[in-house]
This record gives structure tokens, sequence and C-alpha cells, in this order.
């Protein structure tokens, strides 16, 4: 879903839109904090992965 509509759509999903966490699915809650992240307008807000 984040793959499509970054890629292709060119557009961010609503993280309301990705699905719950599950017992398969442990680290999706820190993949969201890193997106919100990411996203952030203000770049010094952005991880700078170093």
């Amino acid at each position: 879903l984040a793959q499509v509509a970054m890629c292709e759509k060119q557009n961010r999903p609503l993280l309301s839109e990705l699905p719950e966490p599950r017992p398969n699915t442990l680290g999706l809650e820190g993949l969201k904090k890193l997106m919100q992240h990411c996203w952030s307008h203000k770049p010094k807000d952005r991880p700078s992965f170093q």
C-alpha cells in the first residue's frame, strides 16, 4: 500500500490506512514513527541516517 502510494502515485498514504499491528507485524509501529519523522516539513526534524 505505501509503496504504491509513494512510488506510483507520488502520494503519501494516510498512516490510518496501514493495517493494525499483529503478532507477525511487530515492527509496524516503529515503521510508522519513522515514516512520520521522514515526512516532516522541517528538515531538522527528519532523521539524519548517520
